[in-house]
């Protein structure tokens, strides 16, 4: 789905944006302080996750989202109910939902005791169910969206700190990898007598010219996904022998379907890899200072010092956590989802660091083909040189409207 534009009314009462979509890969969000870099944010995540709790008690007029083909249209009666009015889905009749929030839990159960709370006479805040829309979950699919929030390194629900959760994480993608090429190579080999024979059959002419350079790049592979554990330790593929028996149909034709059975066995690192290669490099070339990341199956990933010795995770600088799992979240974390959402990428890091993050960011789109990266930022070393991709709520807000400018400004 190609979006277009988002068109807010009145956000706060006061402000009015009309934020294009379809321009570029990349929209950069810029302006001061309480003009709605975040809000916007929260404001698309809510549509396109369905979850509408949070417009509920937002201050608006109306918002639109166009897409290709069809729009949303949502308005507020600031009382905690919602309109909402989609065009384009099932022929040309809109689709209108009236939305409420409805509190999760029994009334009498908002009361706490002086033994949970050590005060009397407070009230908690209702626990409200989650508001959908039957229409946006037609429109946006679960998982179609994510949101990388400022406050990335809160510790989990389990206590255990992100990045360390984020090695974890990449521990178990090596280990999925290699359970799926160990059943793949379990098929393959108990087919393959059978394989060869049907090969041998159609009397295919090969040379042992092409059939060498296929192996010299299976080999290639091999040591790649051995220099970050993914596979053990392999011995060579090319026989010493192997030039005096290039005129020999039914060698060349085992060496044809063991290189075609090598090359599925090993698919399923493939994309790891890539991504694994992408995160060691970013962060060798553009994050770390002093230091080197590992790569391994038991930790999947640590550090060392320059002179060897290990470093904890959580012992990093809070500006190198900050990067190390912003760009794990970009890179492993959002396989599927179309629209990335970034606040404040520039938190704890180095201006040195903000000035490279697009670029990283870039590296990062070819692989994971987002459609569409919106980012918050007050940083001009984020935006570098890139202002045609910046749009500026200060800029809009006051170019046609009547609010005042601080400080007498009269831009």
């Amino acid at each position: 789905m190609k979006l277009l534009r988002l068109e807010i009314r009145k956000l706060f009462g006061l402000l009015d944006y009309s934020i294009p979509l379809d321009e570029n890969e990349i929209t950069m969000l810029t302006g001061p302080n309480g003009y709605g870099k975040t809000m916007i944010l929260n404001i698309f995540h809510s549509i396109m996750a369905n979850n509408l709790n949070a417009l509920c008690t937002l201050k608006f007029d109306q918002i639109t989202l166009y897409y290709q083909g069809g729009s949303v249209f949502i308005t507020s009666d600031n009382a905690g109910s919602l309109t909402l009015i989609a065009e384009g889905l099932s022929g040309t009749t809109p689709i209108a939902e009236t939305l409420t929030l409805t509190e999760e839990e029994p009334h009498r159960n908002t009361w706490t005791t002086a033994a949970s709370r050590g005060d009397y006479g407070h009230k908690k805040a209702p626990a409200y169910a989650r508001l959908q829309s039957e229409a946006l979950s037609m429109l946006f699919p679960e998982g179609f969206i994510s949101y990388i929030r400022a406050n990335r390194l809160e510790k989990t629900t389990t206590g255990m700190s992100v990045i360390d959760r984020c090695a974890t994480q990449l521990r178990n993608l090596m280990a999925q990898a290699e359970d799926d090429s160990a059943s793949l190579s379990q098929k393959l080999d108990a087919t393959f007598p059978i394989r060869l024979f049907q090969r041998l059959q159609k009397q295919k002419s090969l040379y042992y010219s092409s059939i060498k350079e296929r192996l010299i790049g299976i080999q290639g592979k091999r040591r790649d996904y051995m220099q970050f554990g993914l596979i053990q330790k392999q011995e060579e593929l090319l026989p010493d022998e192997g030039d005096t028996m290039e005129g020999s149909r039914e060698y060349l034709n085992v060496l044809d379907l063991y290189i075609d059975d090598a090359m599925l066995k090993l698919s399923p690192f493939e994309t790891l890899h890539q991504k694994i290669d992408l995160f060691e490099s970013i962060l060798r070339e553009k994050v770390l200072a002093f230091k080197h990341v590992k790569i391994s199956r038991e930790q999947g990933f640590s550090f060392i010092s320059e002179s060897g010795d290990p470093i904890e995770r959580n012992m990093l600088s809070s500006g190198e956590q900050n990067q190390v799992v912003l760009l794990f979240c970009l890179i492993f974390n959002l396989r599927t989802q179309k629209v990335i959402l970034i606040d404040e990428p520039e938190i704890s890091l180095h201006v040195a660091w903000q000035q490279t993050f697009l670029e990283s960011l870039k590296k990062i789109q070819k692989i994971n083909k987002y459609e569409k990266v919106l980012i918050a930022t007050h940083s001009p070393s984020v935006v570098s040189k890139n202002w045609s991709l910046t749009y500026d709520l200060y800029d809009v807000a006051h170019r046609d409207s009547n609010l005042p400018r601080p400080d007498g400004d009269s831009k």
